[in-house]
C-alpha cells in the first residue's frame, strides 16, 4: 500500500454551507463596520478567513456585485509552481 502526502489541497463546501456562510456574512457586514471596511478593501481576505476557497470566493463576489478580477497569481502549475497565466486545452 502506498502513502500519499498532500502538500496543497482544497475542500469545497456543499451548496447549503456556502449559502449559510453568505447569509451570515451579509448580516455581519451590516452589523460590523470594521468588517465591512475590511471586506471593501480586501474581500478575498475576509472570504478566505471564513474558509472559502478561491473559486467559491469568485462566485460569491460576483453575487455581491464585486469585481472578480485576479489581482495576484491564484493558480500555479503543479510541476513548476509558476503562475499560470493562460490555460490551453487541446481537444
Amino acid at each position: 500500500m502506498a502513502n500519499i502526502t498532500v502538500k496543497k489541497g482544497r475542500i469545497i463546501p456543499d451548496t447549503p454551507t456556502i449559502r449559510k456562510v453568505a447569509k451570515t456574512l451579509a448580516a455581519d457586514l451590516k452589523k460590523d463596520k470594521k468588517l465591512a471596511a475590511q471586506f471593501k478593501k480586501d474581500p478575498r481576505a475576509v472570504l478566505g478567513g471564513r474558509g472559502l476557497p478561491f473559486d467559491v470566493q469568485t462566485e460569491l463576489l460576483s453575487d455581491f456585485g464585486r469585481s472578480t478580477r485576479l489581482s495576484i497569481c491564484e493558480v500555479t502549475c503543479v510541476c513548476t509552481g509558476c503562475c499560470v497565466t493562460s490555460i490551453v486545452i487541446n481537444a
